[in-house]
């Protein structure tokens, strides 16, 4: 349903991501999609390392970008210098009534803020949190600069906007504590799934055994530990198995490299478009989710289990708060011990052996929890109401 011309608004999502990189833009361009479906007119600014390789949206909202030289400091410096003026003219050229920012962003708009302060410009601006800010960095110096930086700008962010979203209601208690902070005007909007996930599912026959996992293949995701443990299943069982990996990320070469040796049984499949994470989705025998038992990934909105869910996998996972809180109901998750690579070898026996066993017992409609609680057109509409109380 299409709202009246005063209720509908220019809003702009800034994200400091790479749009030739990072596969959390499909998430930001179906949060985009759906705003616009329901009435507004939607914009996205963000990076890119090589606009060669950005490919065009056929969404409906407007994108801009800036270009970054590739080098991980250097990028953010040169993202903020670009921004501080580029933003600006978006939102001026454009006449955009809202901005939703990343943290990641906010030095760049800064003096945009303290204009909004004293009153000289109309625009909302919204803090939005998503679970990467919570994640460490690759070494030690890159962690102790980060929580500096996170320190210093929560504190003044909390003071220079005018609302802030969460992408999970634990993440925005566990910020409030860490940081001394109170966000009385707040609203939670999480991952979901697209549409697309809870289409009509497909028979897909396999002569073998696929475990799968996709998604971004970073540290904390437990991947490098899912493919050691591997080498722990017995070999007779091991003949039939074969662990499929997709996916982008610094992981990638020792995944890549891991899929070339004879006796890993991995199976690296890179990037992959929509229809065809689905389509190895609904061929794999179970999915499994091995994430480190870290505060950013237990405050978290796993996108990568709500697909799974969609459809209608067995799935093997990490014990997480989010986890066995959120998806209770579906009774085709189960958690390893540990997520060692032992435990979660010892799991996989044990569900590969009794398989038809694991099948007879899910007896629930995945799909059916995700369409009542996990899709972009309610995360829309979430967000629509918020804005409504600003």
């Amino acid at each position: 349903m299409v709202q009246s011309s005063d209720s509908r608004k220019k809003i702009l999502f800034i994200s400091y991501m790479y749009l030739d990189y990072h596969m959390c833009k499909v998430s930001r361009f179906n949060i985009l999609e759906q705003l616009y479906i329901i009435g507004h007119q939607t914009f996205l600014y963000a990076a890119c390392i090589n606009k060669k390789d950005i490919k065009e949206s056929s969404m409906n909202f407007t994108q801009f970008y800036s270009s970054v030289p590739g080098v991980q400091i250097l990028n953010f410096i040169v993202y903020q210098l670009k921004s501080l003026f580029k933003i600006p003219y978006i939102i001026f050229n454009n006449k955009i009534d809202v901005v939703i920012c990343d943290i990641n962003s906010t030095p760049s708009i800064l003096h945009l803020l303290i204009l909004k302060k004293l009153r000289i410009i109309d625009t909302v601006f919204i803090l939005d949190f998503r679970s990467n800010i919570l994640h460490s960095r690759k070494n030690r110096l890159q962690t102790f600069l980060k929580r500096i930086y996170l320190k210093a700008f929560i504190k003044i962010s909390s003071i220079l906007y005018d609302g802030f979203t969460f992408i999970t209601d634990s993440m925005k208690k566990h910020i409030e504590k860490v940081y001394n902070v109170a966000f009385k005007k707040s609203t939670i909007w999480s991952s979901a799934v697209s549409d697309n996930f809870l289409a009509k599912k497909r028979m897909i026959k396999n002569f073998k055994f696929i475990i799968l996992h996709h998604g971004s293949l970073e540290r904390g995701r437990g991947i490098m530990r899912l493919i050691n443990a591997m080498y722990l299943i017995k070999p007779a069982i091991m003949d039939s198995v074969e662990l499929a990996i997709a996916g982008n990320g610094s992981l990638t070469k020792a995944i890549n490299y891991e899929s070339l040796k004879s006796d890993s049984h991995v199976k690296f499949y890179g990037q992959l478009e929509e229809n065809e994470v689905i389509n190895l989705i609904d061929s794999a025998s179970i999915c499994v989710v091995p994430f480190d038992n870290s505060v950013a990934n237990a405050t978290s909105s796993p996108l990568k289990l709500m697909e799974y869910i969609s459809r209608d996998k067995i799935i093997l996972a990490t014990q997480l708060e989010n986890f066995k809180t959120n998806f209770k109901d579906y009774n085709g998750l189960y958690f390893f011990n540990t997520n060692e690579p032992k435990d979660i070898a010892l799991l996989i026996e044990e569900l590969i052996i009794n398989y038809n066993q694991y099948l007879s017992k899910k007896l629930n409609n995945g799909s059916e929890i995700i369409r009542k609680n996990y899709t972009w057109s309610i995360q829309a509409k979430k967000i629509d109401t918020f804005l409504k109380t600003l």
